[in-house]
């Protein structure tokens, strides 16, 4: 049987596309495969009838499936092949019977049970007088994640990303790889298998530093990144690119976050990167790796996005901030519910809150700090902010950028007039 496979791994799944040109009607799938999802085509682009044979259970696949009968199978034992029919199996030995003696394997011993793909893997039975087939089918227990490494220079940052490809359907699976990032709907059927982070971080550290940039196209909405033609095993490290950038050292405070700082480096996106957890370093003057500075995760970004590396809190930015709320007062004129094209709601009460905001900064270090504050408002509808001029709203905050001298306090006071539903 000749045949051709392409792979498209998804975030929790993967799907399989064989072409395949044979006279054997019958196809070996991965186990985990999707019932529901198997589709057989012609070169015309018609549906092909057949009949699908789920995986089996241990036992059952110690019988010929045509007969009942016990099916001869071959142990290796301690470099010994030894064929024979099972008698019996329990949680702790297997009971051969060969020539005519009982030979007893126990669970603890180093040993290959050899049965074939046929007794035991789900395979499909197509319906003969097809010269060309084209079959489809979604698996579980396959998956990936982007893992990355961070270098910290004097005035660049280098990004590496590699992707984590988990193979755990118990096959090696020889294919022509695409890797897909993004959201997307999956079967509930599929399941997520993890792997402990060291080992994805203790594969990275084996692969260089600087890499060609994988190519990458779209799929619908998604990104997909080509890998090419390999073999995969149970875990496998693919390189996806290096990119540098310049960066700026930031500390950001949140107003409700008990006058703690925290450190970041912040690059924008030359191109899309996908959801990532990084490893970063600083590195001397000779790129050598100096030291260890924390682990972060980046989100799904896309290209001229900021992307912020958080990596701790800081003892040299001190924000101490007094939150107060002042005023919480129910909306009922139609003046202000007309300005700010308020909806009424019978159930509901519109609720105008002044909050007032004082921070206290002290900056212990030896250079000018670029520090965001942010101030969390969710959804509310922002009447006014009596202070400087937020920088931008996202994820539910505003936030305010300020640079602050050396050596030097500062105070930041601000009003804040919100309306809310409750």
């Amino acid at each position: 049987m000749s045949s051709q496979t392409k792979l498209t791994i998804y975030s929790r799944s993967g799907h399989i596309v064989q072409s395949i040109s044979s006279q054997n009607d019958i196809i070996i799938l991965p186990k985990s495969v999707n019932i529901e999802s198997i589709i057989a085509i012609d070169s015309q682009g018609q549906i092909i009838p057949f009949s699908y044979v789920p995986e089996i259970t241990f036992d059952k696949s110690l019988l010929d499936r045509s007969t009942g009968e016990k099916t001869e199978i071959t142990v290796i034992k301690q470099d010994q092949a030894i064929t024979g029919k099972i008698i019996s199996f329990s949680d702790s030995h297997v009971v051969l019977l060969s020539d005519g003696q009982l030979i007893t394997v126990n669970k603890y011993d180093q040993i290959i049970i050899n049965i074939a793909n046929e007794l035991t893997r789900p395979h499909v039975i197509l319906q003969t007088g097809f010269d060309k087939v084209t079959l489809s089918y979604l698996i579980s227990n396959i998956s990936w994640n982007c893992v990355g490494t961070i270098l910290i220079a004097q005035d660049m940052l280098y990004l590496r990303l590699a992707a984590n490809i988990m193979n755990n359907t118990e096959t090696d699976m020889t294919a022509n790889v695409t890797l897909v990032s993004g959201d997307i709907y999956q079967s509930k059927q599929n399941k997520s298998y993890e792997y402990a982070p060291q080992i994805g971080a203790r594969a990275m550290l084996a692969a260089p530093m600087m890499s060609e940039t994988v190519e990458t196209s779209m799929l619908e909405d998604y990104v997909k990144y080509e890998v090419g033609d390999r073999t995969l095993h149970d875990i496998n490290i693919v390189e996806l690119g290096s990119e540098s950038y310049p960066f700026i050292k930031l500390y950001i405070h949140e107003t409700s976050s008990d006058n703690k700082v925290q450190f970041a480096y912040r690059f924008i996106a030359s191109n899309f990167v996908p959801a990532c957890d990084v490893n970063v370093y600083s590195v001397d003057a000779n790129m050598s790796i100096d030291s260890y500075l924390g682990s972060s995760n980046i989100k799904e970004s896309q290209k001229n996005s900021d992307i912020d590396i958080i990596l701790g809190t800081s003892t040299l930015m001190q924000c101490m901030t007094l939150l107060v709320v002042s005023s919480d007062v129910v909306v009922t004129d139609e003046a202000t519910i007309n300005k700010y094209n308020l909806k009424i709601q019978p159930d509901r009460q519109l609720h105008m809150i002044t909050e007032d905001i004082t921070t206290k900064i002290f900056n212990g270090g030896s250079k000018t700090a670029h520090l965001l504050i942010k101030h969390y408002v969710g959804s509310k509808v922002l009447l006014d902010s009596q202070c400087k001029a937020y920088n931008e709203r996202k994820h539910g905050f505003i936030e305010f950028y300020f640079e602050i001298e050396p050596d030097k306090k500062s105070e930041f006071n601000c009003q804040i007039i919100t309306i809310s539903y409750t």
